[in-house]
């Protein structure tokens, strides 16, 4: 999908009803500790709660939280969503908001090109908008939002008393210029 300039895949339905309704219900009840923000400090403001599950390819979190759909989400991405495209794991985030905690304007990496790809999961809730640029993405359970990890996006709160849950995922992926790979094999469709 490409509206005001911005280039990101929307994927609606990608996971049966019983996973989408089963991880709803494991991550409404996800342990989570108010110390996320997407900024430096938190001055700066968007602090709300969150849970880093895996990290540079390590997990993060006791051995009893390490469920299966992190691998299955992941080994997803990596044969099917981005087959070709990306080459592992560098973070996945459990992100949670309630009334009042909208994120801030923020990019997962620094530089254009850098080489990474943000994937978003809608895992609990009924509202809250993911927004890439001036773009909006309404919140559904089970939808996937794929993106350049340099695009300003970010997450806003519920409105009502409600909880947003979701998991921030980014991913390495193939640059164009890595003559070890098969180029043609690694190239966005930027169209869908």
């Amino acid at each position: 999908m490409k509206l005001r300039g911005m280039d990101y895949k929307v994927i609606d339905d990608y996971f049966p009803e019983w996973i989408v309704s089963s991880m709803s219900t494991y991550f409404e009840n996800f342990p989570v500790s108010w110390s996320n923000s997407s900024r430096e400090s938190y001055k700066e403001g968007g602090r709300f709660f969150g849970n880093m599950c895996i990290q540079h390819e390590d997990w993060t979190i006791p051995e009893d939280l390490r469920i299966w759909f992190f691998q299955y989400l992941n080994g997803c991405v990596m044969n099917d969503l981005l087959k070709g495209q990306v080459t592992n794991v560098n973070r996945v985030l459990v992100n949670g908001q309630v009334k009042g905690q909208d994120g801030v304007n923020h990019k997962d990496c620094d530089i254009k090109d850098e080489g990474y790809k943000t994937l978003i999961y809608h895992a609990h809730g009924h509202e809250g908008d993911t927004v890439i640029g001036v773009d909006r993405v309404p919140f559904k359970e089970g939808r996937i939002v794929i993106f350049d990890s340099y695009l300003t996006h970010r997450g806003e709160a519920p409105k009502d008393d409600s909880y947003r849950v979701s998991l921030g995922c980014i991913y390495t992926y193939i640059e164009e210029n890595d003559m070890t790979v098969d180029k043609a094999s690694q190239l966005l469709d930027k169209n869908k």
